[in-house]
């Protein structure tokens, strides 16, 4: 057993200096020192639409969202350029994968904001220095939306309590980053009437070949995306075209003790879980005001923990009252084991797989 005591704090540290990247968009025509025209993408069909193309650095976790930047930051079919159209591009020194993605911008006054992507361009390793700026980058924008990808969600259960909707994402893995997708978020209630489907995405070709779809789809509870809640992280892919499946995901951990309809003697953690399922057991047992939080990390084949005796240690510095117990059920890559686990692998994304519930406990 595994367990450490933490509280909140303070960090401090240098603060990276920002870097640019500028350069052109670059349309291929096949002449020369010519720049063409935005090909792939259709003109605006309404006074508010404009096409309008930014540029991303690679994202260091699949699921963060694509965002639209400010309107400002758009490189236009009326941009400046030599060959093609100029960007600039602001982000934090590296060697990054850039990549730009060209479409339909519409931003009608009072309405939400939407981008129909068409066409994109990828270069990859780009040296940003910290402070300064690298010109002359070119980014071929020789890609296309035109795929799409199905997702079957394999062994997703639930309980009275939950879950009660998923939240999916699809991300490309690019090589030491990610690209975001405008269409790679999902929300759908449970139980769902097919695959999970995401509809106009890169095909794995030209700058892409050597990459991978990465799909993460988490089954959770009520609008705050609460536990219990289970989930398939980081499985990777690389078919289009036809259903893929993704999981299986991990039955949840019923908590038997605490328990709701019986008193709790203050230290015994139980669950139900099937056997074999886990690699990695973490139990977090914490104030209600968040001020100090216990992690208990255990072998993936425990199902009960004694924990330490808090009222008779207050150095252990768990002040008296309200608990929230978490226990959660992990799976890791293949080559994982447990008596070399370090912190970095107690995460939710360094696990291919978890399940998650909670229960409260008073001491």
């Amino acid at each position: 057993m595994h367990l450490a005591r933490g509280r909140a704090a303070a960090h401090g540290g240098k603060v990276k200096e920002l870097g640019s990247a500028v350069g052109e968009l670059v349309w291929p025509i096949g002449v020369e020192f010519k720049r063409g025209g935005w090909k792939g993408v259709p003109d605006p069909k309404t006074k508010t639409q404009r096409k309008a193309a930014y540029v991303f650095a690679a994202s260091s976790s699949n699921l963060s969202r694509f965002t639209l930047p400010s309107p400002e930051q758009a490189t236009t079919d009326t941009s400046p350029g030599t060959v093609g159209y100029q960007f600039i591009f602001n982000t934090l020194p590296g060697i990054t994968t850039l990549y730009a993605v060209a479409g339909i911008e519409d931003r009608p006054e009072g309405k939400q904001a939407t981008f129909d992507p068409y066409v994109y361009g990828l270069v990859r390793g780009v040296g940003i220095p910290g402070g300064g700026v690298i010109d002359r980058v070119f980014i071929p924008m020789t890609g296309t939306f035109t795929a799409q990808v199905d997702h079957d969600l394999i062994g997703l259960g639930k309980t009275a309590r939950g879950p009660d909707r998923i939240r999916a994402s699809l991300a490309i893995d690019v090589g030491g980053g990610y690209m975001l997708l405008p269409n790679g978020s999902k929300d759908a209630l449970l139980p769902l009437g097919g695959p999970v489907s995401f509809v106009g995405v890169p095909p794995l070709l030209g700058a892409l070949a050597s990459s991978s779809y990465v799909a993460t789809v988490e089954a959770s509870t009520g609008s705050y995306l609460a536990a219990p809640l289970t989930a398939v992280n980081k499985q990777k892919h690389r078919i289009a075209g036809k259903t893929v499946s993704i999981g299986p995901f991990l039955a949840l951990p019923r908590i038997t003790s605490p328990a709701v309809d019986k008193p709790w003697d203050g230290r015994t953690v139980s669950f139900d879980l099937p056997s074999g399922v886990a690699d990695v057991i973490v139990i977090g047992v914490g104030a209600v005001d968040g001020s100090t939080q216990w992690t208990i990390v255990l072998p993936g084949d425990t199902r009960s923990v004694t924990l330490p005796d808090f009222s008779a240690k207050p150095e252990l510095g768990l002040p008296a009252g309200n608990l929230i117990i978490g226990v959660s059920a992990a799976k890791l890559d293949a080559d994982f084991s447990y008596d070399s686990v370090r912190y970095g692998q107690l995460g939710r994304s360094q696990w291919t797989a978890y399940a998650y519930d909670t229960a409260n406990g008073y001491w």
